[in-house]
This record gives structure tokens, C-alpha cells and sequence, in this order.
């Protein structure tokens, strides 16, 4: 499968956690994978339809505040058994983007400074 990211995703790790809910239902509908500057990785328990626009709260462990979120599916693959689905970012604030990313890119980059190093 060709790869057309536009952004690089960071993942959600270590002690961090992060998920969607439905603006109007407080039922959690999705685990957040990874975040780019552009959109999601999620997974689902739940069928999640790719031909209408989804109006999410994201949620997170790492802020202080929910961030609400309009998305458009724009792949899944089920493949494994597990609903994984790429969402593309129609409707965030660009400081809520950073707010969600920065804390993920110093995660990768405190896992990235304990591998070593591949340098002739």
C-alpha cells in the first residue's frame, strides 16, 4: 500500500492516553493510535462510516481540556480483526493541534535519544 501521509504521526505512548466520543454521546467510539498535523489513527469497536463527516470530542490524558474535533474517514482496514481507521482533520484549531502534538513529538523524540545511533 502506497504511503500518501502528508505529516509525520506521532504515537500515543508511554503513560498517555487518548480517545474520541461523539459530540452528542458520552460512549467512547474510538482509541486515538496516532496524531499528525493533519488527522488520526484510531481504532473501533464501533462501525465508523466513511461517507458523512464525524463531529468527535477528543479527549486525552495529557490535557486539561476536551478539543472538539470534526473528521472525515478517509481509509480502514480490518484486516487484523481490529477496525483501524485513518480520519482526516476538517475542523481543529491550529493551537489545539499543538497543544495534542507536543507533547507526543517530546515523547518520540526522549524514545528516539535512547536508540542508538546508525551513523558510518
Amino acid at each position: 500500500m502506497e504511503d500518501k501521509r502528508r505529516h509525520p504521526r506521532f504515537s500515543v505512548m508511554n503513560d498517555k492516553s487518548c480517545w474520541l466520543q461523539y459530540a452528542d454521546n458520552p460512549n467512547m467510539v474510538a482509541g486515538v493510535r496516532d496524531v499528525s498535523r493533519s488527522g488520526l489513527r484510531i481504532t473501533s469497536d464501533t462501525p465508523l462510516d466513511n461517507t458523512n463527516d464525524h463531529n468527535f470530542v477528543l479527549k486525552s490524558s495529557w490535557l486539561e481540556h476536551d478539543i472538539p474535533v470534526k473528521v472525515r474517514i478517509v481509509w480502514d482496514d480490518t484486516s487484523t480483526g481490529i477496525r483501524n481507521y485513518g480520519a482526516r482533520f476538517i475542523s481543529i484549531s491550529p493551537e489545539n493541534v499543538f497543544e495534542l502534538l507536543d507533547p507526543l513529538y517530546h515523547d518520540w523524540l526522549e524514545e528516539a535519544s535512547k536508540q542508538p545511533e546508525h551513523y558510518s
